[in-house]
């Protein structure tokens, strides 16, 4: 059994609402796995390590609870800082000391720390991460070669506490994003799929006479498999506008009026039908082609033939500023043809 043009909107509806909640929801559960680690770090807080622990570590990324506290025997200044400048116009405004580089000592090994603030206490937190390339040049490369004795002394990690825990909130905010979207986007699919006839396509159709009436007229002059990308179809006085997500409608015999809009954007035209109606309301139609334009506003025209078609700045000024006599004007005109006999 053929089920139509509008039974297979709705089928199209329902299914793009369900494979977005599915996309939503795989990647918000996908995030969560990545980063669950750090999650779980920064919402547990820094765990007591011993020593010999620190001692024998060798691969950080090996540390499920890698946001630790410990005490160090010593909490040296290493002499290094990295400092933040701002700039405006390619000209350098502003400066300031971000974070400072110490060194921990526990028995003969060394822990570069990159710290807030110029504290020496030897009580200390922070994420144990693999040392970055900048850190093992500029600071353990250069201080093994002006003291040799330093050789072997370094640990193979550094501890972390000033950057730790900042990519988790733009993390923990992404991950609820996408949950809450996929949920809210399951939720819609739900309630279309088991809505029956109070389906949001079949309810808008009800402003233009008996559903099932205009459902079957309808399904009788779009076929089922027409393309609805970037469309607008004209079928039993009702302008369609398939989207993702839905379907606009529009009355014919309610416009008051029509014209045809090129807008140029990035070398690029595209060519809309911009619509009015005698409640006030403005609505675009999709993309067009230039022939489909041309041959949708001679058919709108012939259709409703009191209103207004076509665009001049008289015609928008008087719109804006007087839209109720511009469409008491037109609701005139088409009283008027249609009193007159028929020849």
């Amino acid at each position: 059994m053929n089920p139509g043009f509008i039974a297979s909107q709705i089928k199209r509806v329902n299914r793009n609402y369900l494979i977005t909640a599915l996309i939503l929801l795989l990647l918000g559960g996908a995030l969560l796995a990545v980063s669950a680690r750090e999650l779980f770090n920064v919402l547990a807080g820094p765990a007591a390590i011993d020593r010999a622990s620190l001692l024998n570590l060798t691969k950080p990324g090996d540390l499920w609870r890698y946001n630790v506290t410990f005490t160090a025997d010593k909490n040296v200044d290493s002499g290094v800082t990295q400092v933040t400048t701002t700039s405006r116009g390619g000209v350098t405004t502003g400066s300031r000391t971000s974070a400072y580089y110490r060194a921990l000592l526990i028995e003969d090994k060394i822990i570069v720390a990159k710290m807030p603030d110029q504290n020496a206490s030897t009580i200390v937190r922070g994420a144990l991460v693999a040392i970055p390339k900048d850190v093992q040049t500029e600071i353990i490369d250069d201080a093994i070669a002006s003291t040799p004795t330093l050789k072997g002394r370094f640990l193979p990690y550094m501890l972390d506490a000033v950057d730790f825990g900042k990519s988790a909130v733009i993390l923990g905010i992404g991950i609820l994003v996408l949950l809450g979207a996929g949920l809210f986007m399951a939720f819609q699919f739900a309630r279309r799929a088991f809505a029956g006839e109070n389906h949001p396509i079949l309810t808008a159709l009800a402003k233009y006479g008996q559903p099932q009436f205009v459902r079957t007229a309808i399904d009788a002059t779009i076929p089922e498999g027409a393309k609805t990308r970037g469309a607008g179809f004209l079928a039993s006085n009702v302008m369609l506008f398939p989207s993702t997500y839905g379907m606009a409608t529009f009355g014919v015999s309610d416009l008051v009026w029509a014209y045809r809009l090129n807008t140029r954007r990035n070398g690029v035209t595209t060519i809309t039908l911009q619509m009015a109606d005698k409640d006030g309301k403005q609505r675009a139609t999709p993309a067009l082609s230039d022939a489909t334009a041309t041959s949708m506003l001679k058919t709108l025209a012939e259709t409703a033939p009191w209103m207004v078609v076509g665009y001049s700045a008289e015609l928008e000024k008087s719109w804006k500023t007087n839209k109720q006599a511009f469409i008491q004007a037109v609701q005139d005109r088409r009283a008027a043809m249609q009193s007159q006999p028929n020849r």
